[in-house]
């Protein structure tokens, strides 16, 4: 592991921000996701769905080393994932 964090410039607030590396989450005890809103939910349905592509999408790099990756999502974010079985909208996504 080269880098425990790295810069990572926003355009969008005009500011820096610094951001662990994939290694480093990877590593976490309890890694986690927060994600909201219907503008997410294709993006979403890419990373954990759609083909392989960490370039295009870096967040498929998070494998925590633990097998366990929390997702916390709002409906409209999760509109385009299956349906969990259970009723109270929880469920797993088995990743291959």
């Amino acid at each position: 592991m080269s880098h425990i964090v790295v810069p990572n410039h926003v355009p969008q607030k005009d500011a820096w921000r610094i951001t662990l590396t994939w290694p480093v989450i990877n590593q976490g005890r309890e890694v986690a996701f927060l994600i909201e809103g219907a503008g997410k939910a294709q993006v979403l349905h890419e990373v954990f769905l759609g083909p392989y592509q960490p370039d295009t999408y870096p967040s498929q790099l998070i494998r925590p080393a633990s097998g366990k990756l929390a997702l916390l999502l709002d409906v409209a974010a999760a509109s385009k994932l299956p349906t969990p079985k259970n009723s109270d909208s929880t469920g797993t996504l088995e990743l291959k």
